[in-house]
């Protein structure tokens, strides 16, 4: 017994959509990486004294 049925008689169509889900949400995260990157770098030119260090271990955390 098959549970979607209809999953099964329209592969092909749900087999092209999921390709062009998991695309679209690979462009994404390179997008938000890459923005959350820039936010990061701006953010550490912004370092108060004495903080250094845990500015140095966000960054070896966070950058690509």
């Amino acid at each position: 017994m098959q549970l979607y049925p209809s999953i099964e008689i329209n592969r092909d169509v749900v087999e092209v959509e999921y390709a062009q889900v998991v695309r679209e949400t690979e462009e994404l995260q390179v997008y938000y990486a890459n923005q959350n990157c820039d936010r990061l770098l701006h953010t550490t030119t912004k370092v108060k004294t004495g903080n250094e260090a845990a500015w140095k271990m966000l960054k070896l955390k966070y950058v690509y």
